[in-house]
């Protein structure tokens, strides 16, 4: 007898069964809200609506166990690209970033405010994606998200870290190149992160006592040559390739420069290696330094660069890193900035040091600077400006007179410099900071540690400025802070509350008038301005610049409200209602908007919406306000309630309402 032939449908399930138990889990953990969100962009709570920017959370998927996320919140976008916007992207590590310096004197940001200039008719943003210690392999995985975006060119200045960058060769986070695509597309499953997370938890984690490249350091000396440094140079030519090839496909314009680095002014960080001559890196710096000073320029700049090429901490790109950058834009056709050739030019003697450079590879104030301008001379040359130019090209010397960086800028991007110099590998392990003292006495009075911090003082050294009578510093912090709009709107808000306890108010606002003039059309400049007509009781400007905010973005953050104080100041009670209104559908615990609404009902003699609203306010402040007692015994008692309204003018004259101790005795017996 033939035995039964097991249907096909059978194994089918038995693979899928194991597949669906996993794929339920997953669903699950989603649900539950377990996991971090890796996607680039995010919107933020509380932040300006329309707008989105880079997520903190997606540091943990190429770092894992970092305690600070190494990606800017600050750096954000609108959600939609306006019709007359044109949207740049630059990828790099932290030379891109800007580091040490603010924001501001980025390359990316230095760009940003030329194109500005030039084409004041078009919405521009340069969205910085330039981050510490990430290399080719974060660059290509990000991608696809910033194509979603609509960019309309991506520019590249990268390729410094390709050894100690997440997942590196040489990285405390290392990877299988081989496998790395595939583990950051797998990290983004919950199930994924849950089983990570419960292998991490019984693993010893990041020393928080060690700054980023310390952290960062798997293998210190990297022969030149060696495996490693093979491995290093094929990662960036294999990730290069795809990623031009994948924004090609797109049909995006895309830049790239060659890398460059302080070769005279900064000694090799290991010296171990020897070549073939028996010579080493600090060696050849040595023999570099002897032709400089004799001055053989020519023989100084190739022993310098041997001294770098031979350098075992490879935190300074090898010259095979500008080859195949080289390579790669000449097949396939790629605009190239040579940036290295740029600083040689522009530094004495032909070779770059510490006129450019603010430390190993980090370029000065000045080296970003020279950067801006060779990407957008590039730009002009390759025509991927946006257009005809409008207005004519900003001379250097406006540019750096309106560049918005201030004092105290200036004074912490030293001590952010100074506490990276003063740690390994600039020093040996373990030794003190020697520039500890210099640090204590730098001239800042306050204990900021971060650049999140110096945003927030920016307010009280605003006004202490003023205070002060140095209507030049003022000006100059507050331009700084405009210029971070819209995500400083909370800071410039909270300075405008501090200048008018302070009294000075009207002195400060025919200045701050000029700058918010000066702001890219948007929400956040009609709004401020706005804000400014309201002060200076000009309420048709208000009204007009509040609802021209409002055309934007819809109000999440109680533009309404400011709008409807406009309109009652106007006496139009009606319309004042309505905004207030919808603030309280925003918000149904906005004490200030029952409060505007109740009044504006009881100009409209609507005393029994008076007495609703009065309520509420009374409710949401715990029976504490005299005011809201007061007004509504207006109300009751025009409703012919006197009981009422004694009852609340008693209450109100308890919470001291000399006002209605009056009313109390006029009415109430």
């Amino acid at each position: 007898m033939n035995q039964k032939k097991t249907p096909r449908i059978f194994y089918v399930i038995l693979i899928l069964i194991p597949v669906l138990f996993f794929v339920l889990i997953e669903i699950g953990l989603r649900l539950a809200g377990y996991g971090r969100n890796y996607e680039l962009f995010t919107e933020i709570e509380g932040a300006p609506p329309g707008m989105i920017y880079l997520n903190p959370e997606i540091s943990y998927k190429y770092f894992g166990d970092l305690e600070n996320s190494v990606f800017s919140q600050a750096i954000g976008m609108r959600k939609k690209k306006p019709e007359n916007g044109f949207r740049i992207f630059v990828f790099g590590g932290s030379s891109a970033q800007g580091f040490p310096y603010a924001r501001n004197a980025s390359f990316p940001s230095h760009l940003e405010r030329k194109l500005q200039y030039t084409f004041p008719d078009k919405i521009i943003e340069v969205v910085n994606l330039g981050t510490s210690a990430i290399n080719s392999h974060t660059l290509l995985d990000i991608l696809p998200d910033v194509l979603d975006h609509s960019p309309d060119l991506i520019l590249m200045y990268a390729g410094h870290n390709e050894y100690y960058g997440a997942l590196g060769p040489a990285s405390t986070r290392l990877g299988n190149p081989n496998f790395v695509r595939i583990l950051l597309k797998l990290r983004e499953y919950r199930l994924v992160q849950l089983l990570q997370n419960m292998l991490s938890s019984s693993q010893k984690s990041s020393d928080t006592n060690k700054n980023l490249m310390q952290n960062m350091i798997g293998q210190s000396s990297i022969e030149w040559g060696g495996d490693i440094y093979t491995k290093g140079i094929k990662q960036f030519d294999n990730n290069l390739s795809d990623f031009i090839e994948t924004v090609q496909k797109d049909n995006i314009p895309f830049i790239i420069g060659t890398l460059s680095s302080n070769i005279k002014d900064h000694p090799p960080f290991n010296s171990d290696q020897k070549d073939e001559k028996g010579y080493t890196s600090k060696m050849y710096f040595e023999l570099g330094n002897q032709s400089y000073q004799s001055g053989d320029y020519k023989e100084a700049k190739v022993q310098f660069v041997r001294a770098k090429e031979m350098d075992g901490l490879r935190f300074r790109a090898p010259e095979q890193m500008n080859e195949l950058i080289k390579n790669k834009a000449r097949n396939y056709q790629l605009p190239l900035v040579d940036i290295d050739s740029i600083f040689s030019a522009n530094s004495p003697g032909g070779i770059t040091g510490d006129s450019l450079m603010c430390d190993h590879l980090h370029p000065s104030r000045e080296g970003y600077f020279l950067m801006a301008n060779a990407y957008f001379n590039k730009l002009a040359e390759t025509n991927y400006l946006p257009g005809n130019p409008t207005a004519a090209w900003p001379s250097d010397s406006l540019l750096l007179a309106k560049f918005p960086y201030s004092s105290l800028d200036s004074l912490f991007d030293r001590r952010m410099l100074l506490s990276g110099l003063g740690q390994y590998p600039f020093v040996p392990l373990g030794s003190p900071n020697p520039y500890e003292e210099e640090i204590r006495n730098d001239g800042i009075d306050y204990e900021i540690s971060s650049r999140s911090q110096v945003d927030s003082i920016r307010s009280i050294v605003a006004v202490e400025k003023l205070m002060e009578g140095d209507i030049i510093a003022f000006e100059k912090e507050m331009e700084v802070m405009l210029s971070y709009m819209p995500l400083s709107e909370t800071a410039y808000l909270r300075t405008i509350n501090a200048l008018t306890e302070a009294g000075l108010l009207a002195q400060a606002y025919p200045l701050l008038y000029s700058k918010i003039r000066q702001l890219d059309p948007g929400r956040s400049k009609h709004k401020m301005l706005g804000l400014y007509f309201m002060n200076v009781l000009q309420h048709d400007s208000a009204i007009y610049h509040f609802e021209k905010a409002l055309e934007i973005a819809e109000a999440k953050d109680y533009l309404q409200l400011n709008l409807g104080k406009a309109y009652g100041m106007q006496q139009k009670f009606n319309r004042a209602i309505e905004q207030f209104t919808r603030v309280i559908e925003l918000d149904p615990t906005n004490k200030e908007a029952y409060n505007l609404r109740g009044g504006a009902n009881f100009e409209l003699k609507k005393f029994e919406e008076t007495v609703k609203d009065m309520s509420e306010v009374i409710r949401l402040s715990n029976q504490s306000d005299a005011i809201a007692f007061m007004i509504r015994g207006y109300a009751k008692i025009s409703l012919n309630d006197t009981k009422g309204a004694c009852e609340d003018w008693l209450t109100a004259s308890k919470l001291g309402s000399p006002q209605a101790v009056a009313l109390a005795q006029q009415y109430c017996q």
